[in-house]
């Protein structure tokens, strides 16, 4: 994907974020109550002037009761397959959060997005068929690396 087709992508994810929190009539001084962060940064993660992490997508996708695939599903067409790559995400994030003591090194926030988003993209090059496999041999193993 090039840096261009990418930045369309993010600006796609702010704006669904913006649209989605105003479709539900909600400001952004609410929103930011309920994800627990500063008003000033959600306003400007929804302009796109600050960047987004996995962890403030799942806070919005609560807040908003809406499903974490909502943001990345591009057209009506489309649908199904990025709702497949969307329950990856998911899956990849359950699973990051629920082993994040396995790991070799403690993992924060931040680390863990990058994490998540690292092993998302490599998935992604596989083909669907093979995206679960691919995610169980890298999993296992980080895990081997502990162990040694």
């Amino acid at each position: 994907m090039s840096k261009k087709d990418k930045d369309m992508k993010e600006k796609d994810i702010y704006a669904k974020i913006r649209d989605l929190r105003r479709a539900r009539g909600i400001t952004v001084n609410k929103l930011a109550e309920e994800m627990g962060e500063n008003h000033q940064k959600v306003g400007r993660i929804e302009r796109g002037r600050r960047s987004l992490t996995v962890d403030y997508l799942m806070k919005v996708s609560k807040a908003l009761d809406t499903p974490l695939e909502t943001f990345f599903i591009e057209k009506q067409s489309e649908k199904q397959e990025t709702s497949d790559t969307g329950i990856l995400l998911n899956e990849i994030i359950v699973f990051v959060e629920e082993n994040v003591t396995r790991f070799p090194s403690p993992l924060d926030a931040k680390t863990k997005g990058k994490l998540v988003s690292k092993v998302y993209e490599l998935a992604l090059k596989f083909p669907q068929t093979q995206q679960r496999l691919f995610l169980e041999a890298f999993f296992e193993g980080l895990f081997v690396l502990k162990s040694s």
